[in-house]
């Protein structure tokens, strides 16, 4: 069995463990840095939370758009404060849920 990602290269199942322990290590830290009483603010702009020796070199690395390192920091700021944004609401969501913030990248990479 294979699975493609919204981004990043195809994977087996064994790769699928990788991203969910990934996730839920974003997931726990986020939490707890809350729980230390770390503002959504300070979370973006000081955490690091992706531990990245889970993340496979991908196979696409050579051809990356030269933009993507540029954002990617971004990217992950703005992970961040959805994850903290979404502590408190049931994994299905809620009524409050919004399913898609919308962050213009392509501006955010202009001002680069």
């Amino acid at each position: 069995d294979w699975y493609v990602p919204g981004h990043g290269d195809p994977m087996t199942r064994d790769g699928l463990h990788d991203q969910r322990i990934g996730l839920l290590h974003l997931i726990d830290t986020v939490r707890r840095l809350r729980r230390e009483g770390w503002s959504r603010d300070r979370i973006m702009r000081e955490a690091d939370c992706f531990d990245r020796s889970l993340r496979p070199r991908q196979a696409g690395f050579e051809d990356t758009p030269p933009g993507l390192p540029v954002i990617a920091k971004l990217i992950e700021k703005n992970s961040l404060g959805r994850v903290y944004d979404f502590l408190d609401e049931h994994p299905s969501g809620g009524f409050q849920t919004v399913l898609d913030s919308y962050v213009d990248y392509d501006a955010e990479l202009q001002k680069c």
